[in-house]
């Protein structure tokens, strides 16, 4: 039996095209990331570099990557993701998540992701 892929709300912070880049510029803010989308190559590694600009704690969250990272106001984290094969690799701050801080990672031409991720893109499950 297949599983239902959960439900995530992207508030639009933009899309970055890191196909040409190692390291992507992500801000946090209260409460989007900003890119809130990233294309890049499938299998390509990125290292998102987010800093929080925003007035409250925030975190960079992705199980399939093994992704969990806090953030003080002010902070900065350097966290590595894999881009998939196909669909989009959602990353969400699970404190707001509800609130739409979520942004995603996929191959280049793929939608971001404003619905149900892909469960082949290692989709962000159970929260949202």
């Amino acid at each position: 039996m297949a599983s239902a892929a959960a439900l995530v709300l992207v508030t639009d912070g933009g899309t970055k095209d890191a196909t040409a880049l190692s390291e992507v510029a992500v801000d946090a803010k209260d409460y989007l990331f900003s890119p809130s989308s990233i294309v890049a190559r499938p299998g390509q590694v990125l290292t998102l570099v987010v800093h929080n600009v925003g007035t409250t704690e925030h975190n960079v969250r992705q199980d399939a990557q093994h992704v969990n990272a806090d953030l003080a106001t002010g902070a900065t984290t350097r966290v590595r993701l894999t881009v998939p094969a196909s669909g989009r690799l959602v990353f969400v701050c699970e404190d707001h998540a509800a609130s739409g801080m979520a942004g995603s990672i996929g191959p280049t031409g793929t939608a971001a992701a404003t619905g149900s991720p892909s469960s082949g893109g290692g989709g962000y499950g159970g929260y949202g």
